[in-house]
C-alpha cells in the first residue's frame, strides 16, 4: 500500500532539520495543496478497491493510523515533548506553520470521517490535536447540559453519575472515535430531553435513553440496581413490591437498544444486565412472600379459615370509602392505614375481583370519586331505613 503521507512526512522532517527554505506563503500553499492531493488519492484508492469491504476498511485504517502518527509527531515538536532543543529555537512564524500543518491534518482526518464513516476503525486512538479540537468544540454544550440538570427533578446520585461522565470525557479520557461519537450521542439525547419542558417522569425518560444507547457504565448499573432493591424491613406481604418488580421486568423487555453501540464495547449489554437484576429481585420477592404466607396463613388454614373468608357486593372504591368513614369517625382504630389495607387485601374479596393491592387502595383512599361518595351515601341511607323499620319500630 502506497504511503500517500510520505511527502508530508518528508516536509516535516526537513522543517525540523531546517532544510526547507520556502517562503511562508509557499509553505502554506504547499501544505494545503498536499492535503487536498492526499484526499483525492485516498478517493481513487478506494475506488479501485471496488467496494471490497475488507480491503477498503484496511486502507482507511492505514490512513487513520498514518495521520495520527504524523500529527502526534508534529504536536510533540510544538509542545516540547519531542526534540525539545528544536522547540526552544522555533520562531513565532515556525510555530504558526506547525499549527497550520496540524490544522490541515485535522481537516484530512475529517475527510476520512465525512466520506468513509462506515469503514473507519472506531477503537484506535485519534490524533491529540483532534481530541483537543473536539473538546473545545463541545465544551460549551456539555457545560450547558450540566447546568440544566440542576433545574430538573433528578436524583442527586444520577446527576452526579452523568456529570462525572460528561466532564471526565470532555476533559481527560477521550481516546478514540468511538469515545467521541458516543459522547455526542449521549449529550444529544440528554439535550433533547432537557429542552422538552413537557417531560414529566424525566428520570424514567433518561433511563430509557441510556438503555437505548447501552450506557453500560458500572456506576449507572449500581445506581439502577439500588433503586429496585428496596428495604423490606417494614413490608408485610410483599404483594405490591412483587407487582412493581414484575411490571419493571415487562417494561425492560420492551426497551429498544441501538445495535453495536455501547459505553464500553467489551462489557455486557446494559439491558441484559438490568433484566437479570430485576429477575433476581422477582425471585427473591417470591421467596420472601412464600415464607410470609407460610408464617401467616398456615396457622389460619389449620384452624379452618380461608384466606378470603368473605366477599362484599360493593366495589373496592366503595369498600375503601366505608373504611375511611369508620376511621374518621373513630369507629375503626388502627395504628396505621397500611394495616387496614393489609387486612382487606388478605381477608375480603369483591364480586368483581377488583385489584386489592395496597398501592391501589392507597389511591382509592386518598382520592374518593364523587360517584363513590354518592353511592356510599345511598347505601348508608338504606341501612338507616332498615334500622328504622326493623329495629326502632314500636311494638
Amino acid at each position: 500500500m502506497i504511503n500517500e503521507l510520505s511527502v508530508l512526512e518528508e516536509w516535516l522532517r526537513g522543517f525540523i532539520e531546517k532544510r526547507n527554505g520556502n517562503p511562508e506563503g509557499d509553505e502554506t500553499i504547499f501544505i494545503e495543496s498536499e492535503c487536498m492531493r492526499i484526499g483525492n488519492a485516498i478517493r481513487m484508492h478506494v475506488y479501485h478497491l471496488k467496494n471490497d469491504q475488507k480491503n477498503v476498511s484496511a486502507a482507511i485504517e492505514f490512513y487513520q493510523a498514518g495521520i495520527k502518527n504524523l500529527s502526534d509527531h508534529a504536536y510533540a515538536i510544538l509542545n516540547g515533548s519531542s526534540h525539545s532543543a528544536i522547540k526552544a529555537k522555533l520562531t513565532k512564524e515556525q510555530i504558526k506553520m506547525i499549527e497550520l500543518f496540524l490544522l490541515n491534518l485535522n481537516m484530512l482526518f475529517d475527510h476520512l470521517k465525512d466520506n468513509y464513516y462506515g469503514y473507519l476503525n472506531f477503537t484506535i486512538d485519534v490524533p491529540e490535536t483532534y481530541k483537543k479540537q473536539f473538546s473545545a468544540d463541545n465544551r460549551q454544550t456539555i457545560d450547558n447540559l450540566i447546568e440544566k440538570f440542576s433545574q430538573r427533578n433528578i436524583s442527586e446520585e444520577l446527576t452526579r453519575i452523568l456529570e462525572d461522565y460528561l466532564n471526565s470525557k470532555i476533559n481527560f479520557t477521550i481516546r478514540s472515535l468511538h469515545d467521541m461519537e458516543y459522547l455526542k450521542s449521549v449529550s444529544s439525547a440528554l439535550g433533547k430531553l432537557l429542552d422538552n419542558d413537557e417531560s414529566e417522569d424525566f428520570e424514567k425518560q433518561i433511563t430509557t435513553e441510556l438503555i437505548y444507547l447501552n450506557f453500560n457504565c458500572l456506576h449507572f448499573i449500581r445506581y439502577y440496581i439500588s433503586k429496585i432493591q428496596k428495604s423490606y424491613d417494614d413490608v408485610d406481604s410483599y404483594e405490591d413490591e412483587l407487582k412493581e418488580a414484575i411490571l419493571a421486568a415487562k417494561e425492560m423487555r420492551q426497551e429498544q437498544v441501538r445495535p453495536d453501540w455501547a459505553f464500553d464495547i467489551q462489557a455486557p449489554n446494559l439491558k441484559q444486565v438490568l433484566s437479570k437484576a430485576i429477575d433476581e429481585e422477582i425471585y427473591c420477592l417470591k421467596k420472601l412472600q412464600k415464607n410470609y404466607n407460610k408464617r401467616v396463613y398456615q396457622p389460619q388454614a389449620a384452624a379452618g379459615l380461608s384466606r378470603f373468608y368473605f366477599k362484599v357486593s360493593i366495589t373496592i372504591d366503595q369498600l375503601i370509602f366505608f373504611f375511611r368513614l369508620m376511621i374518621e369517625t373513630g369507629t375503626l382504630i388502627a395504628k396505621k392505614k397500611d394495616d387496614v389495607y393489609e387486612f382487606i387485601s388478605r381477608h375480603i374479596g369483591t364480586n368483581n375481583k377488583d385489584d386489592l393491592s395496597k398501592g391501589n387502595m392507597r389511591n382509592k383512599y386518598s382520592k374518593p370519586h364523587p360517584k363513590t361518595v354518592l353511592r356510599v351515601k345511598s347505601l348508608l341511607l338504606d341501612m338507616l331505613r332498615i334500622l328504622n323499620e326493623r329495629y326502632l319500630t314500636v311494638s
